[in-house]
């Protein structure tokens, strides 16, 4: 399914990007994500564009120096992708990070994301 491709070219363009040391460009967010869209973390909404985004990726990517992902499936549906899996990440000062997690990503006619939600909690 078309949805679950996007999905996994995002979370690649994730590790790639969501790190200090990546030039990250706002102009990409528009190859994934719908002008507006609402993300969910862990209860806490948030309404959210291309710049209101970026601005929050910069600071969430100040300390990672990689992330990586452990996928358990992918299941999708017309509008939905839900994504179980692990999320790694490295701090800059070494530390490792674990976490547990559930994504769903719904999609728009365009195919664009309008919400990112995910559930998460830290295993190490």
């Amino acid at each position: 399914m078309k949805h679950i491709e996007i999905a996994k070219s995002l979370l690649v363009w994730n590790t790639r990007n969501l790190v200090k040391s990546a030039e990250l460009k706002k102009s990409e967010l528009g190859i994934y994500f719908a002008d507006q869209f609402l993300v969910k973390a862990n209860g806490i909404n948030y309404d959210a564009n291309h710049d209101k985004y970026f601005d929050f990726l910069n600071q969430f990517r100040s300390t990672i120096r990689s992330i990586s992902y452990d996928y358990h499936d992918f299941i999708a549906d017309r509008e939905n992708v839900v994504i179980p899996m692990i999320a790694h990440i490295i701090r800059l000062d070494g530390s490792l990070e674990n976490f547990e997690a559930i994504l769903i990503l719904k999609f728009d006619k365009s195919d664009k994301i309008v919400l990112w939600h995910e559930v998460y909690v830290m295993t190490s």
